[in-house]
């Protein structure tokens, strides 16, 4: 550049400043060549030999410090995320959706946090012995395919889960043998943050004001959402081991009794079909797939905990879980003083309590991570002269437009019916994120060359047409201006991943503090029975059943289902509540 605007100043492409292209920084022809700062796409591309082609605007040595303080800290961040499948494909996938849709790896986190303060405020209204058992169990598996089995020729009927057995004590063990926090993670963060506040001084101080660019400044803002994910990741402490969900699995068997179920009443489903593939991924970025069934799950297993609480008073002994098909009038017409099971009718339904306002919270969340990163990349890289969008801004919105485009197609795949657009949709949406992943790495590295220095880039000619100009040298008032500029949008940026931070935080302080509170007597309300969708309703009359022939206590609470519940997979058939 240097060279280019010297022969421009004395004269070597005319004395006249229209035909030697001579502009100043605002792309304005100068009344004298010798003032000139800029000069147009034209006049660069015939005259300015060296800047025609990228490999003669390459600095090895630039490239080199711009990596390895840039990039490689933040792709080796990544590496802190909790992954623990079996299957290598399912890491490899769970890293590109991370890196090609970061907005899809904040969704999914905050929905897991959202998930648990839902789980604790539900909870701590519930009056019963060791609910800390039942969150602690529930939230972890989050990772996991839960399903309840609510199949049955004309009702299902599912007892309160055994919660002073030592199999909850195991699957608690299990629940809290988590990925989390530990020297090596809280190291490579301090060393990361550590780095990116070294370069962005480094670029501030500089008197250059293409610095940013050429230090790598805007790539170090779009990859400013890892720190804000893995940190939230680390405090979440998912299970991401697919050997201790297969382990949950062997437990979860013992809830039931096993007689004449091919299911216990809460199960894993680890079935082979491909629409089920995602929510069998271990990897907790897979929890944005899981988020309507557990949620769906969640408000089955809470309807029998709170008939249990509401029942307890008359209750003898914990019982088993019961299941029996056939005709429903074949279990009626009890005889006088003999005990009772109590049933509760389960709307059909599958929209989850508080269902809409966590996907929407979740949503704007994730929006402010992607947009707040990434939006002030695209805002610095617009600020450089020639100003507008071009070759460096242009990158990054198309990376993080793609990014919300892949969120939207996965979240999609899970909300709707057709399981053969489920299906078409998560592979789309898989092919893009591995595209953007790829393009964002290609980016990153073209920006460490410099290759946007040559004139087509440098002047923004696929965004300016006929006004593009490239600027060689800026003033000193521009560059103090556009320093000015970066750091206020490094700022922002920064400020937007703490506020992201301190608001996960406030989440998940309140689970902690509601799960806390679990099992404190409060004074009891008149005895009504309960309906989970439209609340306490007046006293009525329960159905009585004959007790069956076995040594199952004879006043279970129990809870009825209508109809077989509808799968994932199969709406008709199978009759699991996934």
């Amino acid at each position: 550049m240097s060279e280019c605007r010297q022969k421009l100043t004395n004269g070597s492409f005319g004395q006249d400043a229209h035909s030697a292209g001579a502009l100043d920084s605002n792309g304005q022809y100068v009344l004298d060549v010798k003032s000139a700062t800029a000069i147009t796409y034209d006049k660069c591309n015939t005259e300015c030999s060296k800047l025609q082609s990228p490999w003669h605007t390459i600095d090895w040595s630039q490239f080199l410090t711009n990596i390895s303080s840039w990039l490689v800290p933040w792709l080796a961040l990544l590496s802190q995320l909790p992954y623990g499948a079996t299957v290598g494909a399912e890491n490899v996938m769970a890293l590109l959706l991370a890196l090609g849709s970061p907005i899809l790896a904040v969704y999914s986190l905050v929905l897991t946090a959202l998930n648990r303060r839902h789980l604790a405020r539900t909870l701590s209204r519930i009056e019963y012995p060791k609910l800390d058992r039942v969150y602690t169990i529930l939230d972890k598996l989050q990772q996991a395919p839960l399903c309840v089995d609510t199949r049955g020729a004309i009702s299902q009927r599912l007892d309160v889960f055994p919660l002073d057995d030592e199999v909850w004590d195991r699957l608690q063990t299990l629940g809290l043998d988590v990925h989390t926090w530990t020297t090596v993670a809280a190291f490579q963060m301090a060393w990361v943050i550590f780095a990116y506040v070294l370069t962005v001084l480094v670029t501030f101080l500089s008197t250059n004001s293409t610095s940013s660019y050429t230090t790598g400044g805007d790539i170090g803002t779009v990859f400013l959402w890892t720190l804000p994910v893995v940190i939230g990741w680390l405090q979440v402490s998912p299970i991401s081991s697919s050997t201790r969900l297969r382990e949950s699995v062997k437990e979860l068997m013992h809830v039931s009794d096993g007689r004449d179920m091919q299911h216990p009443a809460l199960f894993l489903d680890y079935t082979d079909h491909l629409a089920l593939r995602d929510m069998q991924a271990t990897p907790p970025i897979f929890n944005y797939s899981r988020f309507k069934s557990w949620s769906h799950c969640v408000d089955l297993v809470l309807v029998v905990l709170r008939r249990a609480a509401h029942d307890a008073p008359h209750r003898t002994s914990a019982g088993s879980t019961f299941h029996r098909q056939g005709d429903s009038e074949s279990n009626c017409g009890a005889e006088q003083g003999q005990d009772k099971w109590r049933i509760v009718e389960m709307p059909e339904t599958k929209i989850s309590t508080g269902f809409p306002r966590r996907l929407i919270y979740a949503s704007m969340m994730a929006l402010l991570i992607q947009w707040g990163t990434s939006g002030a990349a695209i805002l610095t890289s617009m600020y450089q002269l020639p100003r507008g969008l071009g070759c460096h801004s242009g990158p990054w919105l198309m990376y993080a437009s793609a990014s919300t485009f892949i969120w939207v197609v996965m979240v999609l795949s899970t909300v709707i019916d057709s399981v053969a657009l489920q299906v078409f949709l998560s592979c789309s949406g898989k092919m893009l994120a591995i595209a953007n992943a790829i393009f964002v790495i290609a980016m990153s590295v073209l920006n460490a060359l410099g290759v946007d220095q040559t004139c087509y880039c440098g002047s923004a000619r696929p965004f300016l047409g006929s006004r593009a100009y490239m600027v060689l040298v800026p003033t000193s008032q521009e560059t103090s201006a556009h320093n000015a500029f970066w750091a206020g949008a490094v700022a922002l940026s920064a400020i937007v991943v703490v506020l992201f931070v301190v608001i996960l935080n406030v989440i998940l302080r309140d689970a902690d503090l509601l799960a806390a509170d679990m099992g404190r007597t409060r004074s009891r309300p008149v005895r009504r029975d309960w309906n989970p969708f439209m609340g306490l309703a007046q006293p009525s009359t329960s159905v009585p059943l004959t007790a069956p022939e076995s040594g199952i206590p004879t006043d279970i609470p129990l809870l009825a289902f209508g109809a077989p519940q509808p799968s994932w997979v199969d709406y008709q058939t199978t009759g699991i509540a996934h």
